[in-house]
C-alpha cells in the first residue's frame, strides 16, 4: 500500500462529506470511497449558462500584437545571478586566501565556535575542505536544524560582519551584473 500525505481540511472534508453513523469504524480510504461513490450515483448539478459579454472579446492576433507592443524588458526573464566565487572574491582582494569565515545560523546568530578558512574557491573545516553550501548544510544539522538545500554564502560572515552573499552582490552590482 501506498502512503501520502493528506491535508488536514481534505481529511476533515471528506469525513464530513462520509457522514459515517455514531462508533462507526471506518477507515479513511472507506470514508473517500463512500464520498466518491455517492458523488458518482448523484444527479449532476446544472450550472445555468454565463450571461453573453456585452464587450467584444479580442482575437488572438490583436492580444499578440498587445503584447508585443510592451516594452520588451518586461518580458524578458532575468536568469540567475551568477553563483558566489570565492575564488573571484580573492582575487578581487574582497576575501583573502586563508582568511577566517565565521558561520552563522539561520536566526542569524554568528557561531565563533565553527571557524572555516578560505582555501581557493572552497572552504576547509576540520582539515576537510567543503562548498560554502555543503559546509553549511553539515554544520546547520549539528546545529538541530534541518538544512537539505542551503545558500551557503549567507551563512558565512567576515570578523567585521559582512556576509560572504553581501560581498559577492557588491561584486556583481560594481560589474553591472545585477
Amino acid at each position: 500500500m501506498r502512503t501520502f500525505p493528506v491535508e488536514d481540511d481534505l481529511v476533515a472534508l471528506v469525513w464530513e462529506q462520509a457522514k459515517p453513523a455514531p462508533f462507526e469504524q471506518l477507515t479513511f480510504s472507506e470514508a473517500l470511497r463512500r464520498v466518491l461513490t455517492k458523488k458518482a450515483t448523484e444527479e449532476p448539478v446544472q450550472v445555468p449558462p454565463l450571461p453573453k459579454a456585452k464587450t467584444r472579446v479580442p482575437t488572438a492576433d490583436e492580444l499578440l500584437a498587445e503584447l508585443n507592443a510592451l516594452p520588451s524588458g518586461r518580458n524578458e526573464s532575468r536568469g540567475r545571478a551568477p553563483k558566489a566565487d570565492l575564488r573571484e572574491l580573492v582575487r578581487l582582494g574582497v576575501l583573502k586566501e586563508g582568511q577566517e569565515l565565521i558561520f552563522v545560523d539561520y536566526k542569524g546568530h554568528p557561531q565563533p565556535k565553527h571557524k572555516a578558512t578560505v582555501v581557493g574557491a572552497d572552504l576547509a573545516y576540520q582539515q576537510v575542505r567543503y562548498s560554502m553550501s555543503a559546509l553549511s548544510s553539515l554544520l546547520l544539522k549539528q546545529e538541530g536544524y534541518i538544512a537539505e538545500s542551503v545558500r551557503g554564502p549567507d551563512h558565512w560572515t567576515t570578523a567585521d560582519g559582512k556576509r560572504v552573499r553581501e560581498l559577492w552582490e557588491n561584486v556583481l552590482k560594481q560589474r553591472g551584473e545585477k
